[in-house]
């Protein structure tokens, strides 16, 4: 596409990026994902690849300049043997009335025989808590910062079979809306997503 800023927009696809397909993710100031050995991130030729940098500024007193940079290491063909596969997986059924505390909890089912490698959360400056466990409760991750909340590289990787899977609960605070914090995409909308790569289990 053209270069340049695009209008957010949940109702048009070319411009939301829900439809799409994560590639690379860091919420921290600097992150480096390795991969286990045998285990690669396929980049697509002739295809289009969006770059979604967040710089919020809360104190609004100057001004703030940001730089982003993404390096992708390559590796032969022959070095791969098992292909990871991105997964972003949102709750948007958030509702926080003003000065309350609301947890939100959903559930992922992975499609298939998974072992997870990669594994994180995602809120916006509301969020105070996040929660991962697998559907019997064992904990697996958990953070109280929404702003560098890390990356879990499990070692080894999360074993889900399919029928399996996670169960996230996000906990928001509005202490400062006189209105509702809904699901939204600018920083003082909510979010809860977990986020990571996993690949097919052997």
């Amino acid at each position: 596409p053209e270069p340049g800023y695009r209008t957010l927009n949940t109702q048009d696809p070319q411009h939301d990026g829900l439809d799409r397909e994560l590639v690379a993710a860091a919420q921290t100031i600097n992150t480096t994902l390795t991969y286990p050995e045998g285990i690669g991130l396929k980049l697509y030729a002739d295809s289009y690849y969006d770059f979604n940098s967040h710089f919020i500024n809360l104190n609004g007193t100057e001004t703030l300049q940001g730089q982003v940079y993404v390096n992708f290491y390559t590796v032969d063909a022959s070095e791969v043997k098992r292909i990871a596969r991105p997964f972003l997986i949102s709750n948007e059924k958030i509702n926080v009335p003003p000065g309350q505390t609301v947890k939100t909890t959903d559930t992922w089912m992975v499609p298939q025989d998974l072992e997870i490698i990669v594994l994180s959360s995602h809120t916006h400056r509301h969020g105070v808590h996040f929660v991962i466990t697998r559907l019997n409760g064992t904990p697996i991750y958990q953070t109280d910062d929404w702003e560098d909340p890390g990356f879990l590289m499990p070692n080894p990787p999360i074993l889900l079979r399919k029928g399996d899977g996670l169960r996230y609960t996000a906990t928001h605070y509005n202490d400062d809306k006189p209105y509702p914090i809904t699901y939204g995409l600018t920083s003082e909308d909510e979010i809860a997503i977990i986020f990571g790569y996993a690949v097919p289990a052997e």
